[in-house]
C-alpha cells in the first residue's frame, strides 16, 4: 500500500482493520470500508465507514455513469510479498470485457 498512492482501503471487518493498527497511520488512506456492519470512531484524520453506512450515503444519488475504453485503469491487484517482494498488477478494462 506505501507505494500504491491509495487513498481509501476496503477491509472485510473491524479485526481486519485493527490488525492493520497503526501501521495505516503512515500511508496517505484517508478512508476506510468496513463490509461489516459493525462500527468505530474515527482516528487520526482516518474516516472509517462500515457498509451500511456506505449504502445509505449512495441511497438517494443518481449514477453518473463514467466514460471508459478499453485502457482505462479497472483494478490494481498487488501481492503480499510474502515469498518474495511485493508487486502490483495493473488491469485495464479490456481484462473485463
Amino acid at each position: 500500500l506505501e507505494n500504491s498512492g491509495s487513498i481509501a482501503l476496503v477491509v472485510e471487518d473491524l479485526k481486519t482493520l485493527q490488525k492493520l493498527g497503526s501501521g495505516i497511520q503512515d500511508l496517505t488512506i484517508q478512508l476506510v470500508v468496513l463490509l461489516s456492519d459493525e462500527t468505530t470512531e474515527a482516528s487520526n484524520n482516518l474516516t472509517v465507514f462500515n457498509f451500511s453506512q456506505v449504502m445509505a450515503k449512495g441511497q438517494n444519488q443518481a449514477l453518473q455513469p463514467v466514460a471508459q475504453n478499453r485502457e482505462t485503469l479497472a483494478t490494481l491487484l498487488y501481492t503480499s510479498g510474502t515469498t518474495g517482494k511485493p508487486k502490483g498488477v495493473v488491469h485495464t478494462c479490456a481484462g473485463y470485457m
